[in-house]
C-alpha cells in the first residue's frame, strides 16, 4: 500500500505522508487493509490538516465506512458516538485506536437503522456533524438514554471480563451484550460518568449480539485498581442489563 501510494506523489507529498505515517502506530497498519490505507493517505496529502473525517461507501460492502483523524480530547468517543446516534445511523463496527503522542485513528462501519447504505445527501450530512462535533469548543452534556432490547426471546445477561494487558498503565476488557440503538453512546457516557480515559477499543456486532474490546486508563494515566474495575463492570452491568 505504501508503494502504491508513493508512486502517484510527488517528492512534497510523499514527505507530508511519511509524517502522517510515522505517527501512526503499528496496530493502525494492521487493522486496517491496504484498500483502506490507501484512501486514508491519499485524502490526508491533498488535505493535511486535523481533524479530518472521510465518509464513502467504496470500502465496505453494503454499508458506510467512516474514518475520523484528529488530536485526541475529552470525552471523544461519548461525542461521536453520540453524534452517530442521534443522526440515527447504526454503528454495525468501530475500532479506536489512540497514538502515543494523543492522535485518534478511529473508523466506523454504519448504516441506516433499515440497514441501507447511507445516501449522498446523508453522508454529506454525517461529515458536516462530525466536523462540528469535534471543532466545538463547548463541553457536551451526556444523559443516558435507555433503549429498550427489542431481542424479546433472548434473556443473555450483559457480560464482562477484565483482560491481562502487557501495559501496566492500562486496563484491558471485554463486554458481551445485546445490540441496541445508542449503545456506544450510552457506553461512552458510562466511560465519563467514572473519568476514564479510552485508549483502544474494538466493536463487532454478530447478529444481535455485541463483541466489544476495550482498552483504558484512569484520569492519573494509570490501570484501575480493583475497587475501580467493580465500578465500572457494576455501572455497565447495571445500565446495559
Amino acid at each position: 500500500a505504501r508503494e502504491q501510494v508513493k508512486l502517484a506523489l510527488s517528492a512534497q507529498q510523499q514527505q507530508i505522508l511519511a509524517n502522517f505515517w510515522q505517527d501512526c502506530p503499528s496496530s493502525y497498519f494492521v487493522r486496517n487493509n491496504p484498500t483502506q490505507l490507501v484512501w486514508h493517505a491519499l485524502a490526508y496529502v491533498k488535505k493535511p490538516q486535523l481533524p479530518m473525517v472521510l465518509v464513502s461507501n467504496k470500502y465496505s460492502r453494503g454499508a458506510t465506512e467512516i474514518f475520523v483523524h484528529c488530536e485526541d480530547q475529552p470525552q471523544l468517543f461519548a461525542r461521536i458516538a453520540q453524534t452517530l446516534s442521534q443522526k440515527k445511523v447504526s454503528i454495525h463496527d468501530a475500532q479506536i485506536i489512540t497514538s502515543e503522542n494523543n492522535l485518534v485513528l478511529d473508523s466506523f462501519i454504519v448504516t441506516e437503522l433499515n440497514g441501507q447504505e447511507l445516501s449522498e445527501e446523508r453522508r454529506q450530512q454525517i461529515h458536516s456533524a462530525l466536523i462540528k462535533t469535534l471543532t466545538s469548543a463547548e463541553q457536551t452534556s451526556f444523559k443516558l438514554s435507555k433503549k429498550p432490547v427489542k431481542h424479546g426471546s433472548f434473556k443473555r445477561k450483559t457480560k464482562l471480563r477484565f483482560l491481562t494487558h502487557s501495559q501496566p498503565n492500562q486496563t484491558a476488557f471485554e463486554l458481551f451484550t445485546l445490540d441496541r440503538e445508542g449503545l456506544l453512546a450510552q457506553i461512552g457516557v458510562i466511560f465519563n460518568q467514572l473519568s476514564l480515559s479510552l485508549i483502544n477499543a474494538k466493536i463487532t456486532t454478530i447478529g444481535e449480539r455485541v463483541e466489544d474490546f476495550f482498552v483504558v486508563s484512569s484520569t492519573e494515566n494509570s490501570a484501575l485498581t480493583d475497587e475501580q474495575k467493580a465500578e465500572l463492570k457494576q455501572k455497565l452491568l447495571d445500565e446495559l442489563d
